[in-house]
């Protein structure tokens, strides 16, 4: 298991050690419980975020005023992969 170091303040560190004896939690196993939800809440906002602008593409019409190319420019800046 990895390991992380972290420093802090006299009170800030009476405090946590505090708030996790009342949540029932050793001191390490409270702010890995913190940390961990605050990651899975950053995903699942993530994965949210995701679905909602698959949900818009999915009910897009296509641009029928859109003509594709048929050579792309050398002077454009875009990957010729982005075409493909």
């Amino acid at each position: 298991m990895r390991q992380i170091k972290v420093q802090l303040d006299d009170v800030v560190a009476e405090q946590l050690e505090e708030t996790a004896s009342k949540s029932g939690y050793t001191l390490a196993g409270y702010i890995s419980t913190v940390i961990s939800g605050y990651c899975t809440c950053m995903l699942k906002e993530e994965l949210d975020a995701k679905r909602v602008l698959l949900d818009l593409l999915a009910t897009s019409e296509p641009d029928s005023s859109f003509i594709r190319p048929e050579d792309i420019p050398w002077e454009i800046t875009t990957p010729r992969e982005t075409f493909s």
